[in-house]
């Protein structure tokens, strides 16, 4: 006698084809928001977006935000994953011996009561499981493109994918958009992260998901927001992994007067007893704190600055710690899409003022250069059958079929159930494409297409890992792009920070009086120009910038488990039985080493028979076909 066990346990077993497509869920609706909204105003307090998680570490509760992709899965950033303790993203999944990880779904009690049961079970050796009643679920694999410890270099590549232990069934799924997005698009964004209002500060986290809305201004790369905000036209110094273009919104102030801020012109401008060129920025409302890269332009910006052209939407938002992950969501033809995740945005100081969270930006991975690495390491498979009879376990009757989450635009801009054909074939490819063709935005006042230089650098500079640093009240912030040694009476000293987070290098803060002729400069840490992430948020210290304790280090990390390498398992292929696969991960040195944990939607769409002869596990059955048979042998 054999069994299938069935996942969803609302499936039939013969009725109407309508009736038998089983499951599925629509998708449906913690940011700084425009104080006229309010951090109450911005609350998801009718759970219209059910299926936007919270991520939870089991030690010092860092957090991330995540949405469900399909009842099996959350994409997310895959810098939540990092640590300092050089922990791999297969390093977690704690029924293999790795770092527990949990993701809750329910805003009644913030996640915390049941984050609390999970982790009690699990210490106390109960076993690390889900709880679905309490809408919190346990991760069983993660999965990232590069290697965290030695090959991921942020913000490139910056997404990963949680694989739940068991199915999330009843919360909405959201569908991804793996064609590019070319021109200014209304956006929602959806987090757990640091709240606030935009005159204010950041006031940390209550665990609370908020909603709010933006303008998808611009795809381009760091390289190319760089070079038009100094409005230097010589090629920069990069860092791997800065390559890809990033989809960008800015947190516009409502009542922003537009002329405060405007280029210095032909004259320049002296501040801080210091003369910088004509290509400078300068806000007449700026605080004290300057940026510049190369002493030859500055930038003073207030919470007026406009660095996409565009004024504030109804419910304007930006982004904090804690929302990384977040989904950058465009509702097209009533479905809202994840087009990008959120990576990270420019440390406060630089390009927008301390003392406001207006004038801030944020930048997100767009999924369409990942889109064949998603689709080959999705752990939820769409399986149908051949027709006529058959045994379910001859591989060759099963096809792989097209997840019902997966879109693109086509060329008359009809939004179209399949892959976009124009997605990078490789991981090699993804981590540098840069064609002129998908890039769009104003930066400032600066077109991005017109920006044509190479971006690649000459000669790479590494990240450092460390804590967020805000810049003091006044001086200037010098993220130098060449020498400075030869200003005059300039004295660099490079001090080093402590590790737990990319961040941006090369703050300087130049500590001297207005019209000081003996200037000092001190870089905080040896880093290179990089926006830095969206930060994971420490709640021990009630902060989104506190320092973290060590995550446990697993015994496969101690052994040095590798990324797992890309499956290769495409839409169309057959040669597998359904039969959900809880995966291993083991000690990787080559694509033979390790497994991808599967799970299996089987349909059963074509006239014949389908006799049982094993013992089968899957999430979801359907018959779609008024001449399918399912037969269960006593």
């Amino acid at each position: 006698m054999h069994n299938i066990r069935i996942s969803q346990k609302n499936w039939l077993a013969a009725v109407s084809v309508t009736a038998l497509v089983l499951g599925g869920g629509g998708s449906s609706q913690a940011l700084p928001v425009r104080d006229d909204v309010g951090i109450d105003g911005a609350v998801d307090v009718d759970n219209v977006w059910a299926g936007v998680g919270q991520v939870f570490n089991e030690g010092n509760l860092s957090l991330c935000t995540g949405q469900l992709i399909n009842a099996r899965t959350i994409i997310t950033a895959a810098h939540c994953m990092q640590s300092e303790t050089g922990l791999r993203a297969n390093d977690y999944g704690a029924s293999t011996g790795g770092t527990p990880l949990g993701v809750g779904f329910d805003p009644a009690s913030f996640n915390l009561s049941a984050w609390f049961d999970w982790r009690t079970r699990g210490v106390n050796d109960q076993g690390w499981s889900s709880s679905p009643e309490a809408l919190f679920y346990n991760a069983l694999q993660v999965q990232t493109p590069f290697d965290l410890v030695t090959e991921f270099a942020f913000p490139g590549g910056d997404i990963a994918l949680i694989t739940l232990d068991t199915p999330a069934i009843g919360l909405p799924t959201y569908g991804m958009l793996f064609s590019p997005i070319l021109e200014s698009t209304p956006v929602s964004m959806v987090g757990y992260g640091a709240n606030g209002v935009g005159l204010g500060i950041s006031q940390g986290i209550d665990f609370k998901r908020r909603v709010g809305g933006n303008m998808l201004d611009g795809l381009f790369t760091q390289n190319q927001f760089l070079e038009a905000a100094f409005g230097i036209s010589t090629a920069l110094p990069v860092v791997s992994g800065v390559l890809n273009p990033l989809y960008h919104v800015d947190f516009d102030r409502p009542n922003r007067d537009p002329d405060d801020c405007s280029r210095a012109g032909p004259d320049g401008v002296q501040l801080q007893g210091i003369t910088f060129g004509s290509n400078s920025i300068v806000c007449n409302s700026a605080p004290s704190t300057l940026t510049t890269l190369d002493l030859t332009s500055v930038i003073s910006a207030s919470n007026h600055i406009d660095w996409f052209p565009g004024d504030a939407v109804e419910n304007e938002a930006g982004t904090q710690g804690g929302d990384s992950g977040g989904g950058l969501f465009v509702n097209i033809d009533g479905h809202e899409l994840v087009a990008g995740v959120l990576s990270g945005g420019w440390v406060p100081g630089l390009f927008s003022p301390l003392t406001s969270l207006y004038g801030d930006i944020s930048y997100y991975v767009a999924l369409f250069q990942f889109q064949n690495w998603i689709v080959e390491q999705d752990p939820m498979v769409y399986a149908s059958v051949a027709a006529g009879d058959g045994l379910w376990s001859d591989s060759a009757r099963w096809t792989r079929e097209l997840s019902p989450g997966y879109y693109y635009v086509d060329e008359n801009g009809e939004l179209k159930n399949g892959l976009w054909a124009g997605a990078p074939k490789t991981l090699e490819e993804a981590s540098g494409l840069y064609p002129s063709d998908l890039t769009f935005g104003t930066i400032f006042d600066t077109d991005v297409t017109s920006i044509d230089t190479d971006p690649r650098p000459s000669a790479e500079l590494q990240v450092q890992n460390t804590d967020r640093d805000e810049v003091g009240g006044g001086g200037v912030n010098v993220v130098p792009g060449v020498d400075v040694s030869t200003t005059a009476d300039v004295a660099v000293t490079v001090v080093d920070g402590d590790a737990t987070l990319p961040k941006p290098g090369f703050l300087a803060d130049i500590a001297a009086s207005p019209g000081a002729a003996d200037v000092s400069v001190t870089v905080v840490d040896g880093n290179a120009a990089l926006p830095k992430p969206a930060f994971i948020a420490d709640l021990a210290s009630g902060s989104d910038a506190g320092a973290h304790s060590d995550a446990p280090v697993s015994p496969q990390a101690e052994v040095g488990r590798n990324t797992p390498p890309s499956s290769g398992f495409s839409i169309g292929d057959s040669g597998f039985v359904p039969n959900n696969s809880y995966g291993l991960f083991g000690n990787f040195t080559g694509p033979a080493s390790g497994q991808v944990a599967r799970f299996y939607e089987a349909t059963l769409g074509a006239a014949g028979t389908t006799t049982v002869d094993m013992n089968v596990e899957i999430d979801r059955l359907r018959l779609t076909h008024a001449g399918a048979r399912f037969v269960l042998p006593e």
